[in-house]
């Protein structure tokens, strides 16, 4: 730091700050480009007791994906920071809170030739090292869809959204596939207001059919060549007038043990996002389910009892073995693994298994350990569905974002086991006509960007595993480092090309 007689001395301020500084003239002897503007230097200036500011990374505008990236690459060479090389001293993650900050961090520099979304690592004539090179031969092994820049995700999501308001606009005609019925018996059973069903693919209730049979859920039925045709049920959380309807459509549509897989919090910032709608433990192990009005149809009255409850750890989740008790009235149920659809009467049963993920914020993706804790959540669900050929019951919220992501993954995850993905050539792209075909049978599959793109990364790590890739070799694991004689060019900020839906909740009828 730049020294001050007795006289002139300023005194230290208990905060540090930039402070601009005149540079040094050039010795004679040395011949330096003119520049029509003059040269400002900045030092930086701290008082001697307050430890050195913790230089923190800031990056707007940036999807998950490229934002570890950057931070990666800043950690690895944060020479931006200051042109002579005298950067603060990085602080340990877990350091106070409290200490001094930077209030205008430095700016993570990535060349613009190297997309944090496709990141092409030097070779070894450029500095990039033997790493460098084995990254580069893992992102060779991935197929081009895997390899897209975020960008051109983000041009893909919007074409999602593109595709889906020319389905909106034949929504109107009772004979098309995307048909919405707004009357207001039906639309007051919807938790949001936008969030409807396609008529050809809703579900509809049996039991409750002389009044009401409408259930803001959707059969979904997604084709592989390996596994046949495999359904699921997506539908939103219920609402409290309507939890009786998801546990009947659990009777009807589910063969064998059925298998409910819950999403979501009951409440995320402070909102209620799904009715309890379950036993929640011993204090609450039972509850009961009364058609509240008669109608012009018998009575059809049951319980639910909670059997077992218990944490899986793995997989960070609430595991439920529910039994739905007759208590009084008789109801045809599903079929069972025999195709024996037997007639349920008072004192007859049916187990459902309630699993229970808390890890997945509303309208984004699990991170760090959730993430893995979802695949293991995949795994869990199909041992628990032991019929073939029944439903996966899906909810979340409104039952399309995190609902839409979970049942790609686990038609994907499947397809990177049998080798699906490995022949895929030129600008074929499995993922996006995987979201389409989704959004066909249910709106907003796969609701937000940040899902979209989990899947490709997801896919990804998958794939690269599968091709045993080192970890620190993969495809997002080694950063591009600028090379010593770039002056740095700052990441492009990638503008979210999608909007959010508003989700307006609806009133009970």
């Amino acid at each position: 730091m730049k020294k001050h007689s007795a006289s002139t001395a300023p005194k230290l301020k208990p905060a540090w700050s930039w402070i601009p500084i005149k540079a040094p003239p050039p010795p004679p002897q040395q011949h330096l480009q003119s520049h029509n503007q003059p040269q400002t230097l900045f030092a930086l200036q701290i008082s001697p007791k307050l430890p050195p500011p913790r230089t923190r990374v800031k990056v707007l505008g940036l999807t998950s994906s490229v934002k570890r990236v950057a931070h990666m690459v800043f950690k690895r060479d944060h020479s931006t920071v200051a042109a002579n090389g005298d950067s603060p001293t990085l602080l340990a993650e877990d350091s106070d809170p409290k200490k001094l900050r930077a209030s205008s961090p430095p700016t993570v520099q990535i060349p613009p030739g190297s997309p944090a979304g496709s990141l092409s690592p030097k070779s070894d004539e450029d500095g990039g090292g033997s790493t460098s090179g084995a990254a580069a031969g893992s992102a060779s092994m991935l197929p081009a869809f895997l390899q897209q820049h975020p960008i051109k995700l983000a041009e893909k999501f919007k074409d999602l959204d593109t595709k889906q308001r020319e389905r909106f606009e034949d929504s109107q005609n009772e004979d098309s596939d995307f048909y919405i019925n707004e009357d207001a018996h039906i639309v007051s059973r919807n938790r949001y207001a936008n969030i409807h069903v396609w008529e050809s693919t809703r579900v509809k209730l049996g039991i409750d059919a002389a009044d009401n049979d409408y259930i803001n859920a959707s059969h979904i039925a997604v084709d592989s060549e390996h596994t046949g045709t495999k359904e699921y049920i997506a539908t939103q959380g219920p609402k409290q007038d309507q939890a009786r309807h998801l546990w009947l459509m659990a009777l009807e549509q589910t063969a064998g043990p059925g298998v409910i897989v819950m999403l979501t919090k009951t409440v995320e910032m402070n909102r209620e996002k799904c009715y309890p709608y379950f036993p929640r433990g011993k204090e609450e192990s039972q509850l009961r389910f009364d058609r509240p009005e008669p109608g012009t149809v018998d009575p059809f009255n049951f319980e639910l009892n909670l059997l077992e409850h218990i944490v899986d750890e793995e997989a960070r989740i609430e595991v439920r073995k529910i039994e739905i008790k007759v208590l009084e009235g008789t109801h045809m149920a599903a079929p069972d693994a025999t195709g024996y659809a037997k007639e349920l009467g008072p004192g007859d049963t049916k187990i459902v298994w309630h699993l229970l993920f808390k890890g997945w914020p509303d309208w984004n993706v699990p991170e760090g350990g959730d993430s893995d804790a979802l695949l293991k959540l995949i795994e869990l669900a199909n041992e628990k569905n032991e019929v073939p050929g029944s439903p996966l019951i899906v909810h979340c919220s409104a039952g399309v974002g995190r609902s839409g992501t979970f049942i790609a993954l686990d038609h994907m995850l499947p397809e990177i086991a049998h080798g699906t993905y490995d022949s895929v050539e030129g600008e074929t792209d499995p993922i996006f006509d995987l979201v389409d075909k989704l959004r066909v049978q249910r709106m907003y599959m796969v609701q937000s960007e940040p899902q979209f793109e989990y899947l490709y990364r997801i896919v990804r790590e998958k794939m690269e595993e599968r091709l045993g890739v080192a970890p620190e070799n993969r495809f997002l694991a080694i950063p591009t480092v600028p090379s010593s004689s770039s002056r740095g060019v700052r990441t492009p900020s990638l503008r979210t090309l999608s909007r959010k839906p508003s989700l307006e909740p609806t009133l009970a009828k």
